[in-house]
């Protein structure tokens, strides 16, 4: 008797989705037992919850009639295509919400992959199962994306994507190039490596409009062209946890966070932005944020900050904590209407800008400490 077990995480399900789910499972199966074991840890925020669904069917027969679970495989799967797989769903929705499941192998993509509100996108693990897609357009958005989560008539909600490597090479016409695009979406990023290049402007993950991603555990690089960002979120607010960006060798700017009037929460965070004529590690712009536990490089050879926060006429106010800066011009550097407090912190290569700045407990990584007004 063979034996197929499938084991995936849903991080981002909440209690009455994954209870939804449960409810749908068939109470019998013909040639296999199925083991549905759900367990929900709880964390210091008892709004946030994590699932573990186990599935574990035993017999001669594929997974199969299990509701609202849509399996991907080479063989043996509902699909071969995930972006097909996706496409499928038509009827998902806060009481009715879908996992697509995507076993290990390197799919390679002829259709984009278009999320829905209630679905969930999970892979076996980063290093398991790749999505490899050659997508770009002129001026980017969903069209040029591997993932895209938008839908024009409602704000898109409780999205997921897990467990999974994504590569966008480019469609060989420059333009934009996008690992996953995401537009007023409220959705969550988790274990997921994302690889864009080829493009004249390649983003690795790009976030527009109200809701925002929460992105975790997660590496997002962009790769060569004229402009890299691997990061960019405009007027939204996000969180960041444990992430890796790295934006390298575009002629022009690399930059490795990119934020345009809207926030971040970060916490783990290394970005790093090297090559071309201008660097920036995390750039914000036009809005403040609260950054936390970040380690950032910004070179270039007409400009390099690791940390840049440039106001577009308004004034505003940001803090950095416990965080390591280091740049070929400034490790930090602020326009004339941002206020920065700075604290518990490494600042290597110069703090510079025209802003005001307070430094508390920030050395210079050469074992000097800074004043309190960073010099």
């Amino acid at each position: 008797m063979n034996s197929t077990v499938i084991s995936v995480m849903i991080s981002d399900i909440t209690m009455m989705e994954a209870k939804t789910v449960l409810r749908k499972f068939p109470n019998q199966f013909s040639s296999m037992l199925a083991v549905i074991t759900f367990i929900f840890f709880v964390a210091v925020d008892p709004a946030i919850s994590h699932t573990s669904v186990v599935v574990v069917p035993l017999g001669d027969s594929p997974v199969e009639g299990l509701a609202n679970i849509v399996t991907v495989a080479k063989e043996n799967g509902d699909f071969e295509d995930p972006a097909s797989a996706v496409a499928s769903i038509s009827d998902a929705t806060e009481d009715n919400p879908y996992m697509v499941y995507v076993a290990p192998g390197t799919y390679i993509l002829e259709s984009r992959i278009e999320l829905s509100p209630y679905v969930h996108l999970i892979g076996s693990g980063k290093h398991l199962t790749i999505l490899d897609g050659s997508f770009g357009e002129a001026n980017g958005g969903a069209g040029a994306a591997v993932i895209s989560i938008v839908d024009p008539e409602v704000f898109v909600r409780h999205t997921s994507i897990q467990g999974m490597r994504i590569i966008n090479r480019g469609n060989g016409s420059g333009g934009v190039v996008v690992g996953v695009y995401c537009d007023e979406c409220n959705s969550k990023i988790k274990d997921v490596d994302v690889d864009v290049f080829g493009g004249t402007t390649n983003l690795g993950i790009d976030v527009s409009g109200p809701g925002g991603v929460h992105l975790e555990g997660s590496s997002v690089e962009a790769l060569g062209g004229a402009i890299s960002i691997a990061i960019q979120i405009f007027s939204t607010n996000s969180s960041l946890h444990d992430v890796v960006a790295i934006a390298e060798d575009a002629t022009s700017t690399n930059v490795g966070i990119q934020v345009s009037q809207g926030s971040i929460d970060t916490h783990k965070v290394s970005a790093n932005a090297t090559g071309g004529s201008y660097g920036y590690g995390i750039r914000l712009i036009g809005l403040g944020s609260d950054l936390d536990d970040v380690d950032v490089n910004g070179s270039g050879s007409d400009e390099g900050y690791g940390i840049h926060i440039l106001d577009i006429g308004s004034f505003f106010t940001s803090t950095v904590r416990n965080s390591k800066m280091q740049g070929s011009d400034d490790g930090f550097n602020n326009t004339t209407r941002v206020t920065t407090n700075i604290s518990h912190s490494v600042v290597q290569d110069g703090v510079g800008g025209a802003g005001a700045k307070t430094c508390v407990a920030v050395s210079n990584g050469a074992g000097s400490a800074l004043s309190t007004s960073c010099l």
